[in-house]
């Protein structure tokens, strides 16, 4: 069995999930999901503005896992959710740890759109929501206007705010539009740039 294997490939190179069985990471599992995360992560570097990031495998390899739970539990929905789903990742403390999770949370706009139809107080809608505000860099992306949590500094990295920012502008929410700070700076100019009118506070 490999389905964490193809669950990670499916996501990363094609962009879908299909899920036939649980995808638990096996330790055969593991080096084949460090290279992949590494050259998908290599390559949005590429594409990165600014100073190069610090590459952090296993904190990518943890959101991998994590998104795969999630799921998993969207399809089985007889197992009960942990309590702390929505914290397992942590918070955000630098640059390098936005961009690592981001190489997986980026892909998570699909599952949220479809937990939507779940009642509000669903455990798993709440548990995907709650880790989306709590890395804005991927839940930027996605239509949630609760305000993110995490900091929108973003590590203070140039490139990580210009991203931010052109997701932003994608789906325009005021929540998410930051009040102060250089990431605010940015976001006025992206919007500029744009010749959109900016919300927010």
């Amino acid at each position: 069995m490999a389905a964490f294997r193809d669950f990670l490939q499916g996501l990363l190179v094609r962009g879908e999930v299909i899920l036939v069985d649980p995808p638990q990471l096996t330790p055969a599992d593991r080096p084949f999901a460090l290279e992949l995360l590494t050259r998908v992560g290599d390559r949005l570097m590429l594409d990165l503005a600014g100073e190069p990031i610090a590459w952090q495998p296993t904190l990518a390899l943890n959101a991998a896992i994590w998104f795969a739970d999630v799921c998993w539990l969207m399809v089985d929905d007889q197992i009960e959710v942990p309590a702390n789903l929505g914290s397992q990742l942590g918070v955000p403390k630098s640059a390098a740890d936005h961009f690592a999770v981001d190489i997986v949370l980026r892909m998570a706009g699909t599952v949220e759109r479809r937990l939507r139809s779940r009642q509000a107080n669903d455990p798993l809608r709440l548990a995907l929501v709650e880790t989306l505000r709590a890395w804005p860099l991927s839940g930027v992306r996605c239509e949630i206007h609760d305000s993110p949590t995490g900091s929108l500094d973003l590590g203070g990295h140039r490139g990580l705010q210009l991203l931010y920012a052109e997701r932003l502008i994608a789906q325009p929410r005021d929540g998410w539009i930051p009040t102060t700070g250089t990431l605010r700076e940015v976001v006025e100019w992206v919007f500029s740039e744009q010749g959109r009118v900016m919300g927010g506070r």
